[in-house]
C-alpha cells in the first residue's frame, strides 16, 4: 500500500470526528517531518520541518498563511 493510499484511509476512519491531529515523517532524503491539526471544515494548522528549518501554516477556507523560520525561508529563495 502506498502511502498517499495510507494517507486516504486513515482520512476516511477519521470522517466521523470534529477534527483530529496527525504527526508524521515523510521518507525522503531530507527528513521531512509534518505535524497538523484539522476540521471538518477543511481548515487546518501545523508545522513543516524540512532540511532544518521550519515553516508554520494556516489554511482557512480558501486562504493559507505561512511563517517561514530563517533557514526555511533560505531554502524557499534558493530554490525559486
Amino acid at each position: 500500500m502506498s502511502d498517499a493510499q495510507r494517507m486516504t484511509q486513515a482520512l476516511t476512519l477519521f470522517r466521523g470526528y470534529r477534527s483530529f491531529g496527525l504527526t508524521g515523517e515523510v521518507r525522503d532524503a531530507v527528513d521531512t517531518q509534518i505535524g497538523l491539526h484539522v476540521d471538518r471544515q477543511g481548515n487546518c494548522a501545523g508545522t513543516y520541518r524540512r532540511l532544518g528549518g521550519t515553516t508554520e501554516f494556516v489554511i482557512i477556507g480558501d486562504r493559507a498563511w505561512e511563517k517561514h523560520d530563517a533557514t526555511a525561508l533560505s531554502g524557499v529563495l534558493d530554490f525559486a
